[in-house]
């Protein structure tokens, strides 16, 4: 790799390698059905927070990768933005079969008008970005005055936090605890409407993990020793 490159082209860059061998798990009908799955339980989560009826919505999903949820809901309008959105389209032929509009872009320019989306989705996505800042400025552009913005993330904690903020992960330009990432999103000006840690018990933390042994033994005492959580956000304008 090119010395030069930032660390969200390096990312980006390593990003594939990841869902290429992993092609057969994700086309599997059991795996799309967990997606569904995940989608219905986004959406009784948010459901009390909505304006208007789902299907009557516009909703973008933004770096959904292969899985978007956005996939799975029945909208007015679905749309899934990601950096890699047509490698995505080319390996996963089932995607091109969806009722969806796959764009291929970056969260820190989203190709949308002001106030577009009634509700935006971004899940294990923006600690992937360029620049945070300019991601949730974004985002808060293109979401209507009554839009909710779903954000969720994967953090850490303890001695955990602290080897990730060293040793950083190279498909991961941003590593965040429950504080840091709050402060950062709330200084934004969005307003924080629910909190939700853990909802899905660390599922998401074996999903298409390595099985080494060791691997797996270092993954159990991390959430044993409370160094890993999940943090949900549902924020509005």
């Amino acid at each position: 790799m090119n010395k030069n490159k930032t660390e969200w082209e390096i990312a980006q860059e390593l990003e594939p390698i990841h869902w290429s061998e992993n092609v057969e798990v994700i086309s599997k009908k059991e795996y799309q059905d967990k997606i569904k799955h995940r989608a219905n339980l986004l959406l009784s989560i948010c459901n009390p927070y909505f304006k208007n009826s789902v299907s009557k919505m516009s909703i973008l999903e933004i770096g959904g990768g292969a899985t978007p949820m956005v996939d799975f809901i029945d909208c007015k309008e679905a749309v899934s933005l990601d950096p890699l959105a047509n490698f995505y389209l080319e390996t996963f032929p089932f995607l091109k079969e969806r009722n969806v509009q796959y764009d291929q872009g970056k969260m820190e320019e989203l190709p949308y008008t002001d106030e577009k989306f009634d509700f935006i989705i971004c899940r294990n996505a923006i600690d992937h970005v360029e620049d945070i800042n300019k991601c949730l400025f974004e985002s808060k552009r293109v979401l209507k005055k009554d839009g909710v913005f779903y954000l969720a993330i994967n953090t850490f904690s303890g001695l955990l936090y602290l080897y990730k903020a060293i040793n950083k992960d190279k498909e991961h330009p941003y590593t965040f605890n429950i504080r840091s990432f709050k402060k950062t999103v709330l200084n934004s000006g969005f307003k924080l409407s629910k909190e939700i840690i853990d909802s899905e018990h660390h599922k998401h933390f074996e999903e298409m993990e390595s099985k080494t042994w060791w691997k797996v033994v270092l993954r159990k005492l991390f959430l044993k020793f409370d160094s890993y959580h999940f943090i949900e956000l549902i924020l509005k304008k």
